[in-house]
């Protein structure tokens, strides 16, 4: 144990007393961290607020498989979002029926097609 202490001593540059590792920590933000700006859009009228967001799709099985595992999360959540479907597009609209305003269903619904969006996104690089 003595002789691997020396070995770390004589190869280590700065020694501290964490031997260094923390320097390694330089790089990591300062706190808090801002979150990303979302894409989704709070549309207020007369009658409620929403949250709306168009998706695009190269093609057209990838539309179909967003729209599926979306409609199958709103049937989980029994909180279903408006969805337009034209060629390659899809826009959709949430917000809560009973309220007319956004709720955190609408929040966490939102998040759950963003990360199918990104999943598609991420199959069409291969």
């Amino acid at each position: 144990m003595k002789n691997l202490y020396s070995h770390i001593q004589k190869k280590s540059k700065t020694i501290n007393e964490d031997f260094g590792f923390a320097s390694n920590m330089r790089n990591i933000p300062e706190l808090p961290i801002e979150a990303n700006i979302s894409e989704w859009e709070e549309v207020s009228d007369f009658s409620k607020t929403t949250l709306v967001k168009s998706f695009t799709f190269n093609k057209h099985k990838h539309l179909r498989y967003f729209v599926s595992e979306t409609l199958k999360e709103s049937d989980t959540m029994l909180h279903h979002p408006e969805l337009e479907v034209r060629s390659k597009e899809v826009n959709v609209i949430l917000y809560t029926h009973d309220i007319n305003d956004i709720s955190e269903l609408d929040l966490k619904l939102a998040k759950f097609i963003d990360e199918v969006y990104e999943d598609i996104k991420f199959i069409q690089e291969f």
